[in-house]
């Protein structure tokens, strides 16, 4: 494969054919041209230390077998364990180091004890915590700037390994102050010098499955991607555009292993491997067993500590069909805390656990809770309150809120998807001008999970979420005597049939699209000029994303473009159907390819590509050339690609566009759904007008 070494491969050919007319004669390989090299490597531990024996002796074997090892992660080594969380990392780190690391990248959990811990973790560590998309824009925080990539001076071979994290990454805020976090194919393209100093080059990424292809596609010159972040299992490394992709899963259930073979005559790298499941071994370390033992001990006192009791148990079955008990009591836990606050909400996706009947233990709070999330408090209109219980239905057509002070009720058609919504709060329909105080945890609050809870934040830190459970668990055994929860109907989902009628005002053109959705005036306005159709159900699908191809249709029907004919698409991998809509916006000079015969016309389109386009659109019709020295505010600028930057800044100036999390966002590599087409669309319509 093309890895960026070339040129080396060129000098060893003709060193081979210089060769033939030598007094030896042909110089034939032999096996002291390949070089082997065994790596072991993990992800997504979260702080799951209890089979450390297990993994440190499987790492020492492959060790000792090997004469040149390494054994690598790709980060995420923190929360998911009380053991660890309870003293900020400090003793998965010293497990680490006896274990023999070698790199880590930097993953978005590692940002999750704070500042100061994040950077005494580093000092503690014998290996580097590597991030090349990392950037230090604040000298004044704890976090010293991390090493993009390490060198390894092996046996007969030298290895590069280049880390590159989660952009921007998912953890509280207070995390990442001071820090910006660059793109990391564009990233990676800085290092390409590397491939040339180095046998072996390795991508040691924190960006998930479906990013390490793209950084595959993009970037040639890494020999292999060992990856973390999306807990993808690969039992064996997948190839891309010729690069080997590895990842283990999470939560240190498999160890994976990797068997390397460079050939120094040719420089060619070949890559084999898989998995070994941690459940199958055996042998143990014995002295890493015993510091395990020894971190379970410490904390025993605490965890073990009974703060109440329950008959029913605390479950968080049923969450994502309606409320949960285990909800219900977290939820009245967090307005217990917070007074002020009218509702509470937390996602679905961070009640970890279920509490069996019994004691309740504080040891149960942090199993539910591992992520030491903070309370954030945001003051909303019930608007606002609504297009975040839709947005929460529609991520994955079920419940994903649990809630206190708030009863809603989500309406779906026969396929279960999201119609409509009502929404209560103390009884009374929810006042869609009013403001209302709104608990969240810190994850959610600042975008996590792709959340927008538009509204103004009153605290950013009203304390942790696990005291808050432990302050209410306590305060019910005082007044109540026990912990009971059951199912109460706070979040029910019932058939649009039910949906209570408004006849008196007309029909919407769509099931899905209610006069009180957000993007109502602009989807029914361009329906009505016939620029965008709905489904042949009666729905709009809102929240459902848009390919490239149906995006550049809309701009050619919005524009009343046509194919003059003067030249044919250079793209191969256009359909017949597509090919018109995609011509004639290539000819107007509105849309380009991702390469200069590929135009990816399935692949959905991104916030920064559905605005370059549109913008593109803008000069073509106006006459006007967009030149600008972009001065975007948004917290993500870093983010977007510097093809799009003057376009973002050119629209957000004339009012076509707006950031996310109160304009502070642009999510430039999110993919724009319908409605978010609609409403731009619709803005740049009024504007040319």
């Amino acid at each position: 494969m093309m890895n960026g070494k070339w040129l080396k491969s060129m000098l060893a050919t003709l060193l081979i054919l210089a060769s033939c007319f030598s007094f030896s004669g042909l110089a034939l390989a032999d096996d002291t041209d390949s070089v082997t090299l065994d790596i072991v490597h993990t992800n997504d531990m979260h702080a799951k230390i209890a089979n450390f024996g297990k993994i440190s002796a499987y790492i020492d074997e492959k060790r000792a077998e090997s004469s040149n090892f390494l054994y690598l992660d790709a980060g995420d080594i923190f929360s998911g364990n009380p053991v660890v969380d309870l003293q900020d990392g400090e003793p998965i780190v010293a497990l680490l180091n006896e274990m023999g690391l070698d790199a880590m990248a930097i993953g978005n959990h590692e940002f999750d004890y704070g500042q100061e811990a994040f950077q005494e973790r580093v000092e503690q560590s014998n290996f580097p915590w590597l991030s090349a998309n990392t950037e230090v824009v604040d000298e004044t925080i704890a976090i010293e700037q991390p090493e993009p990539y390490a060198i390894f001076e092996l046996e007969g071979v030298t290895v590069g390994v280049l880390g590159l994290t989660q952009t921007p990454p998912a953890t509280a805020p207070a995390g990442i102050v001071g820090l910006d976090f660059h793109d990391p194919v564009a990233t990676a393209l800085e290092y390409e010098h590397l491939a040339d100093d180095v046998d072996v080059f390795i991508a040691l990424t924190h960006i998930g499955f479906n990013e390490d292809q793209r950084l595959a596609e993009e970037v040639d010159f890494f020999d292999v991607i060992i990856g973390g972040h999306s807990h993808t299992t690969l039992e064996e490394p997948v190839v891309v555009n010729g690069t080997s992709i590895a990842q283990t899963g999470g939560d240190a259930n498999n160890i994976g292993s990797l068997e390397i073979t460079y050939n120094k005559e040719t420089d060619e790298v070949t890559v084999t491997g898989g998995l070994q499941k941690v459940s199958e071994l055996e042998t143990v370390n014995a002295e890493v067993d015993a510091m395990v033992k020894a971190y379970e001990a410490e904390a025993e006192e605490l965890l073990g500590e009974v703060i109440g009791h329950t008959t029913t148990g605390l479950t968080r079955d049923g969450r994502n069909d309606g409320d949960a008990p285990l909800g219900n009591f977290w939820m009245d836990a967090v307005l217990h805390s917070v007074p002020s606050a009218d509702i509470s909400l937390t996602n679905n996706g961070g009640i970890r656990a279920s509490i069996e009947p019994g004691d309740i233990t504080a040891g149960d709070i942090y199993t539910v809770e591992p992520f030491g999330n903070l309370i954030t408090l945001r003051e909303m209109t019930g608007a606002a309150i609504k297009n975040a219980i839709e947005f929460s239905y529609n991520r994955n057509d079920r419940i994903d809120l649990q809630t206190a002070g708030l009863n809603y009720t989500i309406y779906v058609n026969e396929e279960k998807e999201y119609v409509d919504s009502e929404l209560f709060v103390n009884g009374e329909p929810i006042d869609m001008d009013a403001t209302y105080t709104v608990a969240l945890n810190d994850f959610i609050a600042s975008s996590g999970d792709g959340y927008n809870f538009e509204g103004k934040t009153i605290q950013d830190d009203a304390g942790y979420v696990t005291n808050a459970m432990i302050t209410y668990a306590r305060h019910l055994m005082e007044t109540e005597g026990v912990i009971d929860y059951e199912v109460e109907g706070r979040i029910q989902v019932k058939s649009a049939d039910e949906l209570p009628g408004t006849p008196e005002e007309p029909a919407p053109s769509f099931s899905d699209v209610p006069q009180s959705h957000w993007a109502f005036d602009y989807i029914e306005g361009l329906t009505a000029k016939e620029v965008i159709f709905g489904y042949p159900d009666g729905t709009f699908k809102p929240n459902n994303n848009i390919t490239r191809a149906h995006f550049t249709a809309l701009l050619v029907r919005a524009f009343d473009l046509e194919v003059s004919g003067a030249a044919e698409t250079p793209f191969r991998d256009v359909t017949e159907a597509q090919s018109a809509y995609v011509l004639a916006a290539y000819e107007a000079g509105i849309v380009s390819g991702i390469t200069e015969t590929t135009f990816a016309p399935n692949a959905l389109i991104t916030r920064e590509q559905m605005v370059t386009m549109l913008m593109r659109a803008y000069e073509y019709e106006t006459g006007t050339t967009i030149d600008i020295n972009a001065a975007l505010s948004f917290e993500d600028a870093s983010s977007i690609s510097p093809y799009a930057q003057a376009y973002v800044q050119y629209a957000t100036d004339l009012g076509i566009i707006s950031g996310t999390a109160d304009g502070k966002l642009f999510e430039p590599k999110g993919a724009a759904t319908r409605a978010q087409v609609a409403t731009v669309l619709y803005f740049y319509a009024e504007l040319i007008q």
